[in-house]
């Protein structure tokens, strides 16, 4: 008789998961090319920052006063103008019309026509690339709308494409999306055409992690979704944390691009290894191709299996009678609000998502805004992105969703508001600690629990 625990008889199996087991070696490979699918879809989400971060910039010189210092040039022809603090800075817009004219009260000034940067720290940046400051300051912004615009775009296509050609296809086919655009990105030549790129990095990048996202769901055990849901989120983590040691190495935009680009060639390259959902595959009637997956994933997590035929015939049957479920249902968007009940949590998780989403990434696409220096600013908020996964967890398993996210909306929203105060006052520590560690930490708490 047997008495192998990973022997497996024909009368036991009742789930796939029975067969090919509930999360051994061969769901652990798939989880860890999920897990740098979002480390490397992080880096790019959060690139603008230093892409295009905050430099100092004034009128240029004309050239007959390029032997004059900055500083000179500044004293001579830029206006002063009021700043925050109620300190006179160097305009960065304006110039005096006659900054020859000793009378410079009486001296009306004029924009700028081109700009001097301060390349002290970063070399080169699309700011100065493409000169996008002034009247055009706000371009910046609209490129990352666009990136986020081509993320939701691939989301109502990728679902679709991978539901009708396999996970696997879909997956390869955004990598090489992703990757082809994020290195071309690197050469762009206008500012329009690195939006376009920068759309299309985010078409392919949310093709591939969603769906790796969806054939990760379907391999593990039920017990595991929720464990490996949140440490998932650890290659996000990681990936913010690592982000402004590159930034920091790297000061040109271009050789920035490429650098953040390199990991989609890993993903594409272990994509050979990467299987397709058996579960997909017994869905569309592809018996011999997803006896070939279970067979390896049952031989790699070490499940000994007799009478394949039988079993493949329950699972076929089974999987049969789910999918014929679903095509009676015959669900579509639209009964998420056809009962009342149903249409209050629908609209109330709509709008989590949104207030909690637009807090994140706005507060994340603004570090460069705080006080103190930017890349230790950006490193802080990376490194709480891991107690806040881990309290996360902890809280929707013991405490439950409904009061933890009621709680950290509440905690979240006070800490917002007290840092209109907080961030005026002297001690920069103190409004490091409001903005971080309150806002980030509960707010990326909650988008674990909603």
């Amino acid at each position: 008789m047997k008495t192998d625990e990973n022997y497996m008889r024909q009368e036991d199996t009742k789930e796939l998961f029975d067969v090919i087991g509930y999360f051994g070696s061969w769901q652990r490979r798939i989880f860890f090319i999920a897990f740098i699918s979002l480390m490397a879809h992080c880096w790019h989400v959060l690139a603008m920052l230093f892409l295009a971060p905050n430099i100092d910039h004034w009128c240029q010189r004309p050239t007959t006063y390029s032997n004059i210092s900055t500083d000179q040039w500044k004293d001579l022809a830029i206006p002063r103008v009021q700043s925050k603090n109620d300190s006179g800075i160097y305009s960065s817009c304006l110039v005096y019309k006659n900054f020859t004219s000793h009378m410079k009260e009486e001296n009306s000034t004029t924009a700028c026509a081109s700009w001097e940067y301060d390349n002290s720290f970063y070399t080169s940046t699309i700011i100065d690339e493409w000169d996008l400051v002034c009247e055009n300051d706000w371009l910046p912004s609209m490129s990352t709308s666009l990136y986020m615009g081509g993320f939701m775009t691939s989301v109502f296509i990728s679902g679709q494409l991978s539901d009708r050609y396999g996970r696997r296809p879909i997956i390869l086919f955004g990598g090489i999306i992703f990757l082809a655009s994020g290195f071309a990105c690197a050469f762009s030549t206008s500012f329009l055409m690195f939006n376009i790129l920068r759309f299309l990095v985010a078409f392919g990048a949310s093709g591939t992690v969603l769906t790796i996202i969806i054939l990760l769901l379907e391999v593990i055990g039920p017990e595991y979704r929720s464990i490996l849901g949140i440490c998932y989120q650890f290659g996000w983590a990681l990936g913010y944390t690592i982000l402004p040691g590159v930034a920091f190495l790297v000061k040109k935009w271009r050789h920035f691009q490429l650098i953040i680009s390199v990991p989609w060639i890993l993903l594409c390259s272990i994509w050979w290894f990467l299987p397709e959902s058996p579960r997909w595959l017994l869905s569309h009637g592809k018996v011999k191709l997803a006896e070939k997956e279970i067979r390896n994933a049952a031989r790699v997590n070490g499940k000994i299996v007799s009478n394949w035929q039988v079993i493949m015939a329950q699972l076929m049957t089974k999987e049969k009678q789910e999918e014929e479920m679903k095509r009676n249902r015959q669900a579509t968007f639209l009964d998420l609000f056809k009962t009342p009940n149903m249409r209050k949590k629908s609209l109330n998780n709509f709008l989590f998502w949104f207030v909690n989403a637009f807090t994140y990434y706005g507060l994340s696409l603004h570090t460069n805004d705080m006080g103190g220096n930017p890349l230790i600013n950006f490193f802080i908020a990376g490194t709480l992105e891991f107690p806040a996964n881990i309290i996360g967890f902890i809280l929707i398993k013991h405490v439950g969703r409904r009061i933890s996210l009621m709680a950290l909306m509440v905690v979240g929203g006070v800490a917002c508001l007290l840092t209109v105060p907080v961030s005026d006052s002297k001690p920069f520590f103190l409004s490091l600690i409001s903005l971080l560690l309150f806002r980030f930490w509960t707010i990326r708490c909650l988008l674990h629990i909603v």
